[in-house]
């Protein structure tokens, strides 16, 4: 579409309201262009450069970890499952006798 002619005045609402700035220094201070050519640019300069390399590893190292993470989370809590029957409630007595066990190993421990 094209632009319409403007004769030597123009007025912007977004600039007059400081949207225009605040966007801009939104940018900068996240490091990524909020319009669409800014981020081809970008990206454009980031693939010349090689720094897309570095980036797409750190990418994938990060999943790898998350799922080494997950499969650790999941093979303990599998686990935990499969042991849950191997172990018993105490009894009300059976707390009291230990309590009485642990306060008297701290009293000859002091």
């Amino acid at each position: 579409m094209a632009r319409r002619r403007t004769y030597g005045f123009s007025f912007s609402w977004r600039r007059a309201l400081g949207v225009s700035a605040t966007n801009g220094r939104v940018s900068r201070s996240i490091g990524i262009p909020l319009t669409r050519s800014g981020r081809r640019q970008k990206l454009g300069r980031m693939v010349e450069s090689g720094a897309i390399v570095v980036l797409l590893g750190a990418i994938f190292t990060t999943a790898a970890g998350f799922a080494v993470g997950l499969v650790n989370a999941i093979v303990s809590t599998v686990l935990r499952l499969l042991n849950r029957g191997q172990h018993r409630e105490l009894t009300p007595a059976e707390l009291e006798d230990l309590r009485r066990r642990l306060s008297r190993q701290d009293s000859t421990s002091a």
